[in-house]
């Protein structure tokens, strides 16, 4: 071994421990990690914001045959747009919304919100006084815990508003360097390359960047293809409810809409505050609110996702809701959001690999 080769080891090694070294001082050291976490969190919603906003900036330059920053300024006129639709349409409707189940439920008792005479009419049965007691306690005892978990949600969602406000200045950095890094998308692809390059070798190089493209076209795929599937659930069924008459139908399609991005069990968790929150409100129309929002997500499960998302997932319902049962425990929905297609990028991988190894 010559002594080129033996430097090389020993630099390697050096890098290695060093590595080994930063990584733990994270891990051990809280303030260290929340410092880190500080640092990059800006860096990492800016490349969020930046590699979902790309497609969109793709799809103008090639249709509308404009150039690269004509379509990045298009494509933020579009984006602002959006956000301020949907904050001065769908966030005060909300909030409202909210507000008027918690004094509904406050100010009400039983036999206002379900008038069990009407039922017991309506169903032809006759309860006798115990018994009219002790349901009129039980749906009592519903919807004080209802109460509670709908406080619950509000008092979160005007926490998350109160910290996306104060941490507007760092959300306002992040766009910021999100509109450099979609403006400078070549030159830190090329740099990236050099980098990988220079470090790992020729072979090496390719493998990286091979792997890079299999993850880039996973999650960007998966991503926008739901994204898109999403919003045009959630308009559908604003639309439905708003001609059914369902009471607060934008609410609802902005429920709906957004939980829809959790694959399997997005459809449940968005039906049961609807389903709930109607039965309140219009009991007679919660099961139409139950049926629409089933119709609807039958309609994008058997047309409207295949169409979009087509065979992209390519994996069994039991990985799916494997990745989405773990990410959910490790992350939250975060991690019920992106469980999926890290599932779906490694099985590609290791996939490639053993193709790879059985052709060799």
């Amino acid at each position: 071994m010559n002594k080129e080769a033996v430097n090389e080891i020993i630099r390697k090694i050096f890098l290695m421990i060093i590595g080994i070294l930063l990584v733990s001082m994270v891990i051990i050291k809280p303030e260290l990690r929340n410092l880190v976490y500080k640092a990059i969190k800006p860096l990492f919603v800016a490349f969020s914001i930046a590699y979902l906003v790309d497609p969109v900036v793709r799809f103008i330059n090639v249709k509308l045959k404009l150039s690269r920053k004509k379509s990045i300024l298009l494509t933020l006129f579009i984006l602002i747009g959006a956000i301020f639709l949907l904050v001065n349409m769908i966030l005060p409707n909300l909030l409202s919304s909210f507000s008027n189940f918690n004094n509904l439920l406050s100010d009400s008792n039983p036999q206002d919100i379900f008038d069990l005479d009407k039922l017991q009419t309506r169903f032809g049965i006759k309860l006798s006084g115990q018994m009219l007691d002790q349901v009129k306690t039980s749906l009592q005892s519903a919807l004080t815990q209802i109460s509670s978990m709908l406080t619950g949600l509000l008092t979160g969602m005007v926490s998350s508003i109160l910290v996306f406000t104060s941490s507007i200045v760092s959300f306002f950095l992040s766009f910021i360097i999100a509109i450099y890094m979609l403006i400078s998308k070549e030159d830190l692809v090329n740099r990236i390359n050099r980098m990988i390059l220079a470090f790992a070798g020729k072979d090496k190089h390719d493998y990286i960047v091979s792997i890079g493209k299999s993850a880039d076209d996973v999650f960007s795929s998966f991503f926008v293809g739901k994204i898109l599937d999403s919003s045009i659930i959630g308009l559908i069924c604003w639309a439905v409810m708003l001609v059914a008459g369902i009471p607060n139908a934008t609410t609802f399609g902005f429920i709906v809409g957004v939980t829809n991005m959790i694959p399997y069990f997005g459809p449940v968790i968005g039906a049961v505050p609807c389903v709930l929150i109607t039965l309140i409100v219009s009991p007679q129309k919660a099961l139409w609110v139950l049926i629409i929002i089933i119709a609807i997500q039958q309609l994008d499960g058997l047309v409207i996702g295949p169409k979009i998302l087509g065979d992209k997932l390519g994996v069994d319902a039991f990985w799916i809701i494997a990745a989405v049962t773990v990410g959910g425990a490790l992350a939250g929905v975060l991690g019920m959001l992106i469980g999926v297609p890290v599932v779906i990028f490694f099985k590609n991988v290791i996939e490639e690999s053993v193709d790879r190894r059985l052709n060799n």
